[in-house]
Order: C-alpha cells, then structure tokens, then sequence
C-alpha cells in the first residue's frame, strides 16, 4: 500500500514543490519506505515534459514551480527495487498507485503476447501497460485493490479510479467549474488530510453530511460526497476522467456486476463457494514480504484460514488476547481453530487501560468521524502487528454482507421470501431459525422498522434528535436516508450494504487503522467474483438451514462444527465503557470550543447526561474539528495529546511556520478579539494565497492591539507587504445605518466601562496605542521593519489609498460606513483570485448592509464564501472573467 498525491492546475498556473512535498509528509505512515515527486511543465506543442522524479527532502528544499505534480509515498510490498518506484512512467504515460493487482502475472503473461515489454517484476508497471494497450477497458480485467491515477503527459488528461468495493482510497478537492477560474486546481490524495496539507484548500465542514451523522448516525455521504464540502472521493467501482487541466472532471461507473441466478444443488454451490475463496486467498498471497492473518472466532477468517491450509499455505496469525474481559474474549476458541488448522496464533494482548491521547490519536488518523469506539480494537492491533514486523495482512471483510450475516438483514429476508409468495419456506426456515430468533430478539425488534424503511431508521433516532438542540438539520432526511438503508429484497439491501453504508464505514476504519501503521490490509473475500457467485445464490440457499451464513458455514468443514454452527456472533470491538466517564471529562470541553458544533448545536442546552453513542458522535466532529485549528497545547484541557509530529500531520499545518505558536502567543497575551478558529482561518488563507502564488500585499483594516497583524505577518512570505491601517486610539462613533446593537456597543465604549482581554484595560483606553502595537511585535521577535509591516494611523477616508495590487484584505471595523469604505477603496486593487475578509458581518448588522450593498453593486465582480468568517472572492475584473483562485468548493 502506498499514499499517492496530485496537483493539476488550471491555465498553466505553476505551484511550488511545497504543496506537494506537505501532502507527502501528511502520508509518510502510509509509506515509510519512499517518497518521490514529479513536475510536468507545458510545453509550445501543448504536450507537457516530465522532469526528472525527485525524493522528498528535494521537494522540501524547493523546485522550479510547475502546473502539474505527481508524488508518492511507497511501502515496498511487491518488486521491492527502486525499479518499481513511483511516480513510474512508460512513455508518456505517468502513474501514481495506491493498492495491489493481484492477477498481475496473468495480465502481465497476456501483454508480453501482445509485444509489450516489461522492466520491473511488479505490478504497476503491468497495470500502466494494461491502460496503455485497453485504455478505460482494462478496469474490466483487474482483480485487487486499487487507487491510482494516470497522466498523459502528451494529451494532458488524468484517468483515476478506484476498485469495485473501494477498499482503497481516492479523495480529490476541486472547484466546481460554474465560473470561469483559472486559478483552481484538482487536488487528489489518498487521505483527507493530505488535501488540507496542501495549503492551496480551506477545509470546510459539509454541515449537511456533519449533521446527518449528527443525528442519525450515518458515517457515509450520498454521491462521493465526504465530510468536507469541498473533498469529494472517487465512489467504489468508479472512474475520474479530466480531459485536460482546464475541463471538468467526470465520474462515472465502471463496474457492472453480472449476476445470473442458476439452479444449483448444495453440493455444487459448497464447491463453488470454496473454490472461489481459495482461489482468491491464492492470489493474495502474491508478495514480496511475509502475509499475516488477522483471525478471530468468526466464520469470515475462520474461512479465509481454512482455504490458506487448504492452499498449503500457513501464515501467521493475529488476535486479540482480551482475558480480561469475559464478555470480549474469543481467544480459547481462536486457539482451538488454529490448533485444528494448524496455525500459530500470536496473541495480542488486549489493552487494559487506554489512555485518552490514544484515543484522540486514533480519532485523527480516521480523518473522518468513526461510527462508535468498536474499530480502536483493529487500530491497536495493527500498531502491534507492525512492532512484530508485519507489513501485509489479511482479513475477513465482507463476509456478512456477501452471505447474509448479519441479524439487521431479517427484514430483507423476510421480505423478499414474501414478495417470492415462499410463505411455507419462509415458515419452515423461522422454525429452523428459531433458536436464533430468539437468541437475537432484542436485536431484531430493535432494527426492524429502522433497516426497513427510511422513516423508521429516521423514527429511531427521534430520541437523540431531541437531545441535542440540533440548529441545523438536513432538507429531506427520508430521501437521505434511503440511500443507505430500507430494502424490499435481499438484493437491494446487499447492494447498500456493500456499496454505500455498512462496507464502505468497516472499510475505511480498516484502511485508516492498518495504514497508520504502514500495513497492507487485502481482503479476500472482497472478490468481484465471490460476490457475483453470492449474488446469484438464491437466498435460502445462503441461509441453509435456517443460519445467516449458513452457506458459508458449510464451505469448509475442517473448521470445528462448533464454531461454524454455534458460536455468538462478535465483533473485534473494543470495550470503553468503563473509560467513558473520563474520556467525557476531557474531551467535552472541545465540544464547547469547536466552531462547526456551535453552527449545528445549541451547546447550551445539552442534557448532562447524554447517551454514550451520542457523546461520542460529538466528541469525534470536536477532536476533528479542533484539532484543524488548534494544535494540542495547554490550551487545551489536557496534556498534550499528540506529538509534535501527529500535530504536524493531522492540522494540515506546514512545517515550519510557527503559526500555532503565533495563534497561542496571541491568545494567552489577549492581543486579538477573535477566537482561535479565525485566527487559524486568517493563517490559511495568507498560506493558500502564498501557494498560489496570488500577487499583491496584505491589508488590515483594524487591527486592536495586532494580534490579527501577527498572525498574518507569519504566515505570509516576509517579502510580502502587510500595511495595517487603523486610529490607533478609540474607535469613532457609529452612524445612522448602524443598529442599535452598534450604539448600544459604542456608549459602553465611550463611557469608559469596557474591558479589555484577560483584564486588560480596554485597548482604546491606551494613550499611545500605536506604541504599544509596535512593542508587542518587537516582543514577539517580529520587528516591522524587518517583515515588511508598516502601520498607517489615521481615519480610513484620509489614509487608505491602495496603489498597487491586494491579494488579501483583512476588513475589522464594525461599523457600516468603515466597511463600506474599505470595500470601495481596496475591491479594485484585488488581485484576480484574492479575497477580502469580513471580520463583523455577523456580528454587526451595519457591516452586514455594508457588505451586501456591495456584492449588489458588484455585478458578480465578487462571491461570498464562509469559513470561520465571509470571504469575499474576486471573480471579475472590468466586468470580464478573470483569474481566480476559489479554495473551497
């Protein structure tokens, strides 16, 4: 497995390595071994050229600037040589790929037929000739586990997709193309933080998809879409086409399975089944280093085992060791079955404390909120795995959903039973079923209206709804909903289950976990043949005998009866039930602290007690939320939870940059009224501006006592301009189109009642506050003059004259007719693609009417965005498209 990164611009713009470089270190765990990057520059024929590939410490050094990048991170798992590293290229063809093609000798052995010749014994190389030789069509002949994407240097076009179960993944943030931009970008990793990485992306929360998840538990988003509106992924079994850097992309499927339901008897479908999953197993085991096996108790690795052994192969297997806790220990039977096949099990002890940073830790690397705490278990095993040496593994994904195994699926079965008019097979399978039924009771009465329809999941969950004071909610739950849950027929609910909800959750737990710690996770049972073979199996054949799973219990009788017929079902879940109330006591207080959770929910009138399930739902949206604003300091409520390395990676934070220490500085001296998720917003934006190389300087209009100046001055490059203006005393009085909250504001200001920060006195109160700007720059080792800061006083109508191009404006003063001021002043200095941010407009309702007779009056020269505070984007110049760099959607 590898971690893969891309960068395409629009018009040719050129990026630094920077950029690049960022989004590789963010992804080293994924590939510890390697990392390269490569520059493709446009050429007068319109082609682009190839530089040469470049390692990481020279991308971090700084290259020529170049439109197009491709970069890489390898764990060396097959043709170990440098040979095989990536970016590899063949022709003009250039490739970066995340994954295995498991029937890569068969392929290779039919193209070498054709006349292709091969220079390395892996298998990128062959999955480079397979698109070189059948274009798109040669998705239709792989068998593994892929991301990847393919630039055509001659054409400039890009082609990336993704396996049909989507075990891998592919994550890419681009604008949408409904303006005429030539600053934008394709940005594509295989994790999210990668993107965030970058700098040339604001992370912005989807509030739609945060609250769904919020309310209803749904840990996955309709049509690719992710917890970010502006990061989508690549769905399973689909395809990304750019026809060239300044055209849209489109995805679209490719995988069209072929199910044929054929008369089979027991014997034969017994045959079929096995045969299938050996013949999978066989080929996963194509490696250059040594395969493991993560086994537990269950019939899906139970299986997967058996057909190893019946392959002659015996790996080394896996397991939790949980003897600690009775109702979780499934070791006693894992011996007995690798006794009976012959296997060694190494026990991996299962944690009797865990500390919170370990769970906050574990949080981070799953980008994306986890369902509930159950996949800590699979996250601390693999960290275990990999002290032990291991770097490929194997696991038993997919089993439920391909044979009908877990106890939510009753209503499908029955259902489709009664839609087929089978009532007396319907009534002899209960019979036959009815020790489980009844073992299962609570679970079925449980999920049976919610996973029969849309509105009884949604009627499910009315309870946590109510308790959360939700303030935003989504349009259309039911329609929402139905995406992922509700079934007339068995088939219905494998094809959700597989492709949009239960699967694709396990599986990006699984690809997060395993490759935090550099492990290759293959999963054979996630093979477009057996699935195919599964779906067409009429569905009292994969209940035989009245057992979900009963097909696949009868596939491999050399596992113990007991453990194919009797054995509770579990999961490898870990138990912090007992650690809940103090990981509520250290992680509720981000809850109060992050910005997306007090635009969703009314934190005020959260009950104090609040059901496990929910707490961790909120907690997991805060650690994500704040930990992108803030790194984990004394600030926060506990001790440092990350390293400084973690921190680096998981904030999407440069290296480097000293921002974080700059935001702290500035929040424990009470320079700044604004709170940390703006400030860190200001620093992105100073950083997305430097990335895309947007010309022109820095203004601040207000800037209190130069907290806000501070962080700009950091993060921009130190050539920069930055001209703060400001009256650096009291500020003026409001007018007649300011509200009453305005003057309401102002008489506490004038009457000399107003506090300051941390106990300060009130900055305006200072007699000599421009001095006092200065020396707290001069404090903070940043000397004006030295960075390129100069301070202007006075009344903006007498001193804001911009002469040259604005990248970035940064607007702090309240009132309607200083807004509306620096608006009229600094919009025509605007560079195409820079912005200006509006510190107040939800805070005062005269700087709300500033900025909204503005955008009217700007005949679409400008857009409003929202991040921590509104973005005013430039879009036009001269009333006639232009250059623009949109970072947010």
């Amino acid at each position: 497995m590898c971690g893969i990164a891309g960068i395409i611009s629009r018009k040719d713009r050129n990026v630094s390595s920077q950029p690049l470089n960022r989004m590789l270190t963010s992804q080293e765990h994924r590939g510890p071994d390697a990392g390269y990057g490569v520059s493709f520059r446009r050429q007068s024929t319109g082609a682009f050229a190839a530089g040469r590939r470049h390692s990481a410490d020279a991308l971090a050094a700084g290259l020529e600037p170049a439109p197009v990048w491709l970069g890489h991170r390898r764990l060396s798992i097959l043709d170990l040589s440098d040979k095989s590293a990536q970016p590899l290229r063949r022709g003009d063809l250039h490739i970066v790929f995340n994954g295995e093609l498991f029937n890569y000798i068969e392929l290779r052995s039919e193209l070498t037929a054709l006349g292709e010749h091969f220079e390395t014994s892996g298998d990128t190389e062959v999955l480079l000739a397979s698109y070189r030789h059948w274009g798109a069509g040669c998705l239709e002949r792989f068998n593994g586990i892929f991301a990847f994407a393919i630039f055509d240097a001659s054409r400039g076009s890009l082609f990336a997709a993704r396996d049909p179960f989507g075990v891998k993944p592919f994550h890419y943030g681009v604008k949408p193309f409904h303006y005429a931009v030539t600053h934008d970008f394709l940005i594509f990793a295989s994790e999210i933080k990668a993107i965030s990485a970058s700098g040339l992306v604001l992370r912005k929360w989807d509030p739609d998809v945060a609250s769904a998840y919020l309310s209803y538990a749904l840990t996955t988003a309709p049509q690719g879409r992710t917890f970010f509106e502006n990061i989508r992924q690549i769905p399973p079994g689909h395809c990304l086409t750019l026809a060239s850097p300044d055209d849209e992309p489109s995805v679209t499927r490719y995988y069209a399975p072929r199910i044929t339901e054929t008369p089979r008897s027991l014997h034969e479908l017994v045959d079929e089944g096995a045969g299938l999953i050996r013949q999978s197993c066989r080929i996963r085991m194509r490696s250059d280093r040594d395969v493991g096996l993560c086994l537990s108790s269950g019939i899906d690795s139970a299986n997967v085992a058996a057909a190893l052994v019946a392959e002659g192969i015996a790996p080394e297997c896996y397991s939790i060791d949980a003897a600690s806790s009775s109702m979780l220990d499934e070791f006693p039977l894992i011996t007995a079955l690798a006794d009976k096949l012959g296997l060694h099990v190494n026990p991996i002890r299962h944690p009797d404390a865990i500390p919170t940073a370990d769970i906050v830790r574990y949080m981070l690397f799953n980008d994306e909120p986890s369902l509930f705490w159950g996949s800590y278990n699979q996250f601390h095993l693999y960290r275990e795995m990999r002290k032990l040496g291991v770097i490929v593994s194997m696991s038993g994904h997919g089993g439920d959903e391909l044979f009908c195994g877990y106890q939510r699926y009753y209503p499908a079965v029955v259902r489709d039973m009664l839609a087929q008019r089978r009532i007396m097979s319907l009534i002899w399978w209960c019979l036959r079923q009815s020790r489980h039924l009844m073992q299962d009771r609570r679970t079925i009465r449980s999920t049976w209206d919610s996973y029969s329809h849309p509105l009884g999941w949604a009627n499910d969950y009315a309870h946590d709804i109510a308790a959360l004071h939700l303030k935003h909610t989504i349009a259309d739950p039911e329609e929402w909903i139905s995406t992922f849950v509700g079934a007339s027929s068995w088939g219905e609910q494998q094809q959700k289950s597989l492709f949009t909800y239960e699967l694709q959750y396990l599986l990006r737990d699984a690809d997060r976990n395993s490759m935090a710690h550099g492990i290759e996770e293959r999963v054979p049972l996630l093979d477009t043949r057996l699935y195919e073979f599964c779906a067409s199996v009429p569905l009292k054949d994969l209940c035989q005998d009245g057992y979900l799973k009963g097909l696949a219990r009868q596939l491999f009788p050399a596992i113990p009866e007991s453990l194919r017929f009797h054995q509770i079902k579990r999961g490898l879940y870990t138990d912090i039930s007992s650690k809940l109330p103090q990981l509520q006591a250290d992680l509720m207080p981000l809850v109060h602290r992050s910005p997306l959770l007090r635009e969703l929910v009314d934190l005020q009138k959260l009950p104090q007690q609040l059901p496990g399930i929910v707490w961790w739902r909120l907690c997991s949206l805060a650690v994500l939320d704040v930990s992108g604003i803030e790194e984990w300091t004394a600030q926060t409520p506990l001790p440092r939870l990350v390293d400084d390395e973690m921190a680096e990676r998981i904030g999407g934070v440069p290296s480097g940059t000293g921002r974080t220490a700059v935001i702290r500085h500035v929040l424990d001296e009470g320079l700044s009224y604004l709170e940390p998720g703006a400030l860190h917003g200001l620093a992105e934006t100073v950083g997305l501006i430097e990335s895309a190389a947007i010309p022109g300087c820095i203004i601040e209009a207000g800037c209190a006592l130069g907290g806000s100046t501070m962080v700009l001055a950091t993060a921009k490059a130190k050539e920069r301009p930055l001209h703060v203006f400001d009256v650096f005393g009291c500020i003026p009085p409001p007018g007649s189109n300011d509200g009453e909250e305005a003057r309401a504001r102002f008489a506490v200001i004038a009457a000399g009642e107003s506090t300051g920060l941390n106990g300060k006195r009130y900055y305006g109160y200072e007699p000599d506050l421009l001095k006092n700007v200065q020396d707290n720059f001069v404090a903070l080792g940043l000397p004006p003059a030295e960075h390129g800061i100069t301070f202007v006083p006075g009344l903006y109508e007498n001193t804001l004259y911009p002469s040259g191009p604005v990248a970035l404006a940064h607007i702090d003063c309240d009132w309607y007719q200083s807004v509306k001021t620096c608006l009229e002043r600094i919009a025509p200095h605007i560079s195409p693609g820079g912005r200006m941010i509006i510190d107040d407009y939800d805070h005062y309702s005269g700087c709300r009417r500033a900025v909204d007779e503005f955008l009217e009056a700007s005949n679409g020269q400008f857009i409003r965005e929202r991040y921590a505070r509104v973005h005013l984007v430039r879009t036009k110049a001269d009333g006639q498209e232009t250059d623009v760099h949109r970072p947010g959607d």
